[in-house]
């Protein structure tokens, strides 16, 4: 792994997750949101901060946003840790009184033919407990897009957009999903 990458991932889930307060300088998207707001007056009605942000459209209209990821869940279980970030993210629009019909998801992974341990162990360099599965990255990529595919389905949302990337060295694979609401 390069070390941009290890600072990157150790930023994401070390220090950022639990100090977001401390890691994001809210103060600074306040002020982006203020001038965002000269050239769309009063169109931000709520963020940054909370489970989802909502905008104002043309008239009385609004636009629910939310945006989630799901990585390291996905080495242990991908199907299910990928239906979670769909359906986290659809409950966020939900609970701000939007009702979500558009997702996008992107995800990134190992190049295809390599083998990971899909498991308790996946992050490990071989299985112990006897409940993991070697497969390749593909294999693993395609329950993940099943999850996704599933849980859109489910609740009746489309996946109009998203993306892919097979550069990605570490055995945790991004996997995000952002949707929108009206």
């Amino acid at each position: 792994m390069k070390k941009i990458e290890i600072a990157l991932m150790h930023a994401m889930f070390k220090h950022l997750h639990h100090n977001v307060d401390r890691v994001i300088n809210f103060p600074a998207i306040e002020k982006l949101n203020q001038e965002i707001d000269q050239f769309w007056p009063g169109s931000l009605i709520v963020g940054p901060g909370d489970d989802a942000a909502v905008i104002s459209k043309i008239g009385s209209e609004v636009l629910v946003l939310k945006m989630e990821s799901h990585c390291t869940p996905c080495v242990v279980s991908p199907y299910k840790s990928a239906y979670t970030c769909v359906s986290g993210t659809i409950r966020d629009i939900v609970a701000m009184g939007g009702r979500p019909f558009a997702l996008m998801n992107f995800v990134g992974t190992r190049p295809l033919e390599e083998k990971v341990i899909v498991g308790p162990c996946g992050f490990g360099d071989h299985c112990t407990c006897g409940q993991c599965r070697l497969m390749t990255s593909k294999e693993r990529v395609d329950l993940i897009m099943r999850g996704i595919k599933d849980a859109c389905q489910l609740l009746d949302v489309f996946i109009v957009g998203g993306g892919f990337s097979t550069s990605f060295s570490d055995v945790v694979p991004a996997v995000v999903c952002a949707a929108v609401g009206n």
